[in-house]
């Protein structure tokens, strides 16, 4: 039978709804850019159902079609409702495989989409700005989307009060299971967020601290001092009730030099004692709720090198030859457009063997915005989708001061990086580097504190390069939690739609050159890659001074490691070879540099 989804899909659009297609018996969005794409145009609409006839339809909510979607999902959700005596208005439903969706008119300033606005998977969602939902006609696996009151049957309901509270963000109030027991390590922090969630029905401090005094003596284990608890319930007061709803696990930083907030004090005996190695996210590279950069000049390709590390993170797959552990990851993006970034992640993507980028892998376009806003949004954007990683490309844009001004650098990362290391994400910082002087002298562009606040730091530069390819060198220039990386090398080659990282091994002549080795390593590389060579030649190969590589070869023929040839230059210096063959087997890296010269 022929689908008449394309007519569906009309029929929305004459009614000023805007539509795009969702994958066949899928909520997933068939266009590269989802409700971005959602149009009222006839023409769009038909082309798209004329590539697949059985496409679902979707509508964005909010203000681009004139509506809003109250999504409750199941008795679950109906429950919770009635328990806090809640009731859905009369108004445009839509029962859906799960649930069901009640259509509402779009409320004067507006109101965006925010996923389990009570906390504890309630189930209960907003699609507004933002947002889309699926519509009747449209068929998943597990069931039918279909009226049960229609447009025709029913006008659009306002919002109710209740939920246009959440339009100011109390969708966010801290989770708290009062039946649980807290342990030693938890205790403060439990007890905080329990104290936040309290100052938004008590205002006395009296209030207060008597239920954090029950709740201490009930769940905690053992209970803390009560001179502790008193000391939690001061800095809850410290907190207007509206401000707790932006408060997760501790006080948030301070917003400015007058701003009293202070932190929770804690005792290193109710901590939990750490375990195992430090947790990260790329081995060695990034760590867990610590922030790391990676910087370089323009055209060294950091920004597809960051764009392939977070696509291996959200698979969970090794990163040139690191183990990763697998989370959510955000690209938030001060330079480029949407556009080209999905080009770029579908490219790599089909580089890495796969149709597209992986579901946990979000994206922001951060610019022309307001950096501390999009910054705040990617933060709630974070919590509501268990995302580990923020990729920030680029920090110059983003920082929305002098880069080269301490006093900016530090309120970014005080104020900003502060409020996600808080909440255990990692940021990744993507910047530019200081003009003039050896490549491999140059710092990240600005203060220093761009690279004293941040926990590992990788400078990136390209190499050779030729018609279909390029070659990077990372260097690795700090690391606070272990031991400082050998520099090693990346290829990235394109081809068509297609954009393949693979590592490779640094060439003898591109070890000899790194700062990062000793000198000894790099005066042997440089023989082992070019043969035979007087002391002055091997200065300009290596970098380092003619006096430095003197004194090492006399070093290194006392340990039988070099010999001179018997030639002689015209300043009377020896000429020194390697005393025997060198072991390594340099035919494959050749072999690899003709095959990346000739892809």
């Amino acid at each position: 039978m022929k689908s008449n989804l394309i007519q569906v899909a009309i029929s929305y659009a004459e009614k000023g709804f805007q539509v795009f297609p969702c994958r066949q018996k899928s909520k997933k969005p068939a266009t590269p850019n989802g409700f971005k794409d959602a149009t009222t145009d006839e023409q769009t609409i038909r082309g798209w159902w004329e590539q697949n006839p059985e496409y679902n339809v979707a509508v964005a909510t909010g203000r681009a079609s004139g509506f809003v979607v109250l999504d409750v999902d199941g008795e679950k959700g109906d429950t919770i409702l009635l328990d806090r005596g809640l009731h859905t208005p009369a108004t445009v439903t839509v029962k859906t495989p799960r649930g069901y969706h009640y259509w509402l008119s779009y409320p004067s300033g507006g109101i965006g989409s925010y996923t389990d606005i009570f906390g504890g998977n309630s189930g209960i969602d907003i699609r507004g700005d933002g947002g889309y939902v699926v519509v009747p006609g449209s068929v998943l696996d597990t069931g039918v989307y279909e009226w049960l009151m229609g447009l025709e049957e029913a006008t659009l309901a306002e919002c109710p009060d209740w939920l246009m509270e959440r339009r100011s963000g109390l969708y966010k109030r801290p989770r708290v299971d009062v039946r649980a027991t807290i342990e030693e390590g938890n205790r403060n922090q439990e007890l905080f967020r329990f104290g936040c969630l309290l100052r938004r029905t008590f205002e006395g401090y009296e209030d207060i601290l008597s239920a954090l005094l029950t709740q201490n003596e009930r769940r905690c284990n053992p209970p803390l001092p009560t001179n502790e608890v008193e000391r939690i319930a001061v800095s809850v007061m410290r907190y207007e009730p509206e401000e707790t709803n932006q408060v997760s696990s501790s006080p948030s930083p301070k917003k400015n030099d007058s701003d009293d907030t202070l932190p929770v004090m804690r005792r290193f005996t109710d901590m939990t004692p750490p375990t195992g190695p430090r947790p990260y996210i790329v081995e060695g590279v990034l760590f867990k709720g610590f922030a790391g950069a990676i910087y370089g000049d323009g055209g060294s390709a950091k920004s597809l090198l960051m764009m392939h590390l977070s696509q291996c993170v959200a698979r969970g797959e090794d990163w040139l030859g690191f183990k990763t552990t697998q989370t959510n990851v955000l690209y938030l993006d001060f330079e480029l457009d949407e556009d080209e970034q999905s080009r770029r992640a579908y490219q790599i993507a089909s580089g890495m063997g796969y149709d597209s980028p992986p579901e946990g892998f979000f994206y922001i376009s951060g610019a022309g915005y307001k950096s501390r806003d999009v910054f705040a949004l990617a933060l709630d954007v974070c919590k509501e989708n268990n995302i580990g990683m923020v990729v920030v490309d680029s920090l110059g844009f983003a920082l929305n001061g002098d880069a080269e001004a301490s006093r900016d650098v530090l309120a970014f990362f005080r104020e900003v990086e502060g409020s996600f290391r808080r909440e255990g994400i990692s940021l990744l910082n993507v910047d530019h580097q200081s003009k003039g002087g050896n490549y491999q002298d140059k710092t990240i562009f600005g203060s220093v504190y761009k690279s004293n606040a941040v926990r590992s730091v990788f400078q990136v530069e390209p190499g050779d390069r030729g018609d279909g390819y390029i070659n990077l060198t990372l260097r690795h220039k700090k690391v606070n939690f272990g031991p400082l990386l050998e520099p090693f090398g990346a290829s990235v080659e394109f081809e068509d739609e297609s954009v393949r990282f693979n590592r490779r091994e640094l060439d003898a002549g591109e070890r000899a050159g790194e700062k990062t080795l000793n000198a000894s390593e790099r005066v042997l590389n440089a023989l082992r890659d070019c043969g035979a060579m007087y002391p002055e030649d091997i200065a300009r190969v290596t970098g380092l001074e003619l006096g430095t590589v003197k004194n090492k070869l006399t070093t290194l023929r006392r340990s039988g490691e070099v010999t001179n040839t018997g030639n002689k230059n015209k300043d009377g210096a020896f000429e020194v070879s390697l005393s025997s063959t060198d072991t390594r087997d340099d035919d494959d890296d050749d072999t690899y540099l003709d095959s990346q010269r000739a892809a």
